[in-house]
Protein backbone atom coordinates (compact mmCIF):
# COMPACT_ATOMS: atom_id res chain seq x y z
CA UNK A 1 0.00 0.00 0.00
CA UNK A 2 1.62 3.34 -0.78
CA UNK A 3 1.58 6.61 0.83
CA UNK A 4 -1.63 7.80 -1.30
CA UNK A 5 -3.96 4.90 -0.66
CA UNK A 6 -3.14 4.74 3.23
CA UNK A 7 -4.13 8.62 3.28
CA UNK A 8 -7.46 7.95 1.47
CA UNK A 9 -7.94 4.76 3.58
CA UNK A 10 -10.50 6.02 6.67
CA UNK A 11 -9.03 4.42 9.90
CA UNK A 12 -10.38 1.05 11.00
CA UNK A 13 -10.48 0.29 14.59
CA UNK A 14 -11.29 -3.05 16.03
CA UNK A 15 -13.01 -3.72 19.44
CA UNK A 16 -13.79 -7.32 21.22
CA UNK A 17 -16.97 -7.90 23.08
CA UNK A 18 -18.19 -10.72 25.51
CA UNK A 19 -22.02 -11.60 24.85
CA UNK A 20 -24.52 -13.70 26.09
CA UNK A 21 -24.60 -17.11 23.93
CA UNK A 22 -28.11 -16.07 23.26
CA UNK A 23 -27.78 -11.82 22.44
CA UNK A 24 -25.29 -13.28 19.92
CA UNK A 25 -28.06 -15.72 18.50
CA UNK A 26 -30.29 -12.69 18.07
CA UNK A 27 -27.98 -10.81 16.43
CA UNK A 28 -26.91 -13.81 13.80
CA UNK A 29 -30.27 -14.35 13.12
CA UNK A 30 -30.35 -11.06 12.06
CA UNK A 31 -27.89 -10.34 10.21
CA UNK A 32 -29.04 -13.23 8.02
CA UNK A 33 -32.27 -12.08 7.48
CA UNK A 34 -30.93 -8.48 6.46
CA UNK A 35 -28.60 -11.00 4.14
CA UNK A 36 -25.79 -8.72 6.00
CA UNK A 37 -22.66 -10.08 7.72
CA UNK A 38 -22.33 -9.83 11.91
CA UNK A 39 -19.81 -7.36 11.10
CA UNK A 40 -22.12 -4.59 9.00
CA UNK A 41 -25.26 -5.59 11.21
CA UNK A 42 -23.31 -4.77 14.22
CA UNK A 43 -21.74 -1.74 12.60
CA UNK A 44 -25.14 -0.33 11.35
CA UNK A 45 -27.09 -1.04 14.61
CA UNK A 46 -24.01 1.23 16.75
CA UNK A 47 -24.30 4.03 13.59
CA UNK A 48 -28.38 4.35 14.56
CA UNK A 49 -27.59 4.17 18.25
CA UNK A 50 -25.43 6.80 18.00
CA UNK A 51 -27.15 9.36 15.49
CA UNK A 52 -29.29 10.76 18.57
CA UNK A 53 -26.73 11.39 20.34
CA UNK A 54 -24.52 13.33 17.92
CA UNK A 55 -27.51 15.33 16.88
CA UNK A 56 -27.19 16.44 20.33
CA UNK A 57 -23.85 16.97 20.07
CA UNK A 58 -24.55 19.01 17.19
CA UNK A 59 -26.38 21.78 18.55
Amino acid sequence: MDRKERILRPAIRMIHIRLPEDVHKKIRVRAAEADVTIQDWVLEAIQEHLKPIESKDEN
